[in-house]
């Protein structure tokens, strides 16, 4: 049996403590990319419901005031509900019918090129759930 002298084991402490020292800043990378990711998401939902135009302050307000009535369950399943159901509207109108860039709408896209995206994509995009209470 032999035995690790004390610089061998000082040295796989150090690799250890590096190995995690490098773990913990993926793990805070990771979350400050997810946090991000989420604010941008956010904004986008505000500028979707028409509320850039206000300022600061107004949107400021009208936010502390959504924040106030999301304490009830009930009131936010109505949101959900109410964001789900344009969502899917938006989606349905998107499939039935190819628009962008400057084709011709009468003119499918390429194989694989520009085709809509169905309801579920643009709910996972945006971390939005109807079904959400």
């Amino acid at each position: 049996m032999s035995r690790t002298s004390l610089a061998e084991r000082m040295t796989r402490l150090e690799q250890q403590k590096a190995r995690l020292a490098s773990e913990e800043a993926k793990i805070k990378n990771d979350e400050r990319k997810a946090r991000t990711r989420r604010l941008i998401e956010a904004g986008g939902l505000v500028e979707k419901a028409g509320l850039l135009d206000l300022e600061a302050n107004a949107l400021y307000g009208a936010l502390l005031s959504l924040a106030a009535g999301a304490k009830d369950s009930a009131r936010v399943a109505e949101w959900a509900k109410a964001g789900g159901h344009v969502f899917d509207r938006e989606a349905k109108a998107r499939d039935a019918g190819w628009s962008g860039g400057t084709r011709s709408r009468n003119k499918p896209p390429a194989e694989g090129r520009g085709t809509p995206r169905p309801a579920h994509a643009l709910r996972a995009r945006c971390k939005v759930d109807a079904r959400a209470p």
